[in-house]
């Protein structure tokens, strides 16, 4: 990252009493690999991470399932004390330890189920399609599927849409998601994180005081980090966008750029000696 937007970022910084991080996963902290149930974080990266939050409130905000980052045996990031929203910010949850669990269209779930079950059997005869359940989120992977073959993909996902009209369609770097259709997003989870960390450190959290308490930094490479972006503009937070090129400036609505995932590992370990 060049001076220039180091500085932007320690003008900002200067008006609140902690940054508060919100960082998407794939294409962020992991890099992109061809097998979706592949994509582990770096070496050094969960130590990273748990520095990180050990000094500043710290979010995964993906469209993984939060059973994926945190639970258990075998989770992929699973840092005690790091927030999550999963399934683009349908489910939260505090820290391991706390008592903090969010849910988002719940009474939806059953259709995400229906639909994966649609999807598996419908998508099955076309090669290189990938169906992974990320629990409010049935995400279809296009990765490894040839051009010709994608027009066949769409057909099976909108016409699975004009039978379940209480979901709806997104789109991502080579990925269709078939989800909820109500107005909850990566945005709107992010501001109801920032209040619940604020809220947990014992710091002011109205929606006037947290500008003065905590300040946003969202990093994320996809689509749905749109959301988070366009909710930090004007000042509002720090908007970043990871991408391999620097982005033409209305192709995001991000203010700065990082390159890749050892870009924004480097750029967050300059806040542990901050």
């Amino acid at each position: 990252m060049e001076r220039a937007q180091l500085l932007r970022i320690q003008s900002r910084l200067k008006r609140c009493l902690t940054p508060a991080f919100c960082l998407d996963y794939d294409g962020t902290l992991a890099p992109i690999v061809t097998n979706p149930a592949a994509a582990r974080l770096p070496d050094g990266v969960a130590a990273l991470l748990q520095q990180l939050s050990d000094r500043h409130p710290t979010a995964i905000v993906s469209g993984r399932a939060v059973e994926k980052l945190q639970a258990g045996r075998g989770a992929w990031v699973d840092v005690p004390g790091v927030y999550y929203a999963g399934s683009h910010g349908f489910e939260i949850r505090g820290p391991n330890g706390s008592q903090l669990n969010y849910t988002v269209a719940a009474q939806l779930l059953p259709e995400v189920r229906r639909a994966l079950e649609v999807l598996h059997a419908k998508l099955a005869p076309i090669p290189g399609v990938q169906i992974e359940d990320n629990k409010f989120v049935a995400s279809v992977h296009t990765r490894n599927v040839s051009a010709a073959d994608l027009p066949a993909v769409d057909a099976v996902v909108n016409g699975l849409l004009e039978e379940q009209p209480l979901l709806t369609r997104t789109a991502g770097i080579h990925v269709i998601e078939v989800r909820p259709q109500i107005h909850w997003h990566k945005g709107k989870a992010m501001g109801w994180l920032i209040k619940c960390m604020c809220e947990m450190l014992g710091l002011p959290s109205g929606a006037d005081s947290r500008k003065a308490t905590a300040m946003p930094i969202f990093i994320g490479d996809d689509v749905s980090d749109e959301d988070a972006f366009a909710e930090l503009r004007g000042g509002r937070g720090i908007p970043i966008v990871v991408r391999a090129e620097a982005p033409l400036r209305r192709s995001t609505a991000a203010e700065l750029w990082l390159r890749d995932p050892q870009q924004v590992a480097e750029f967050l370990a300059m806040f542990l000696n901050s």
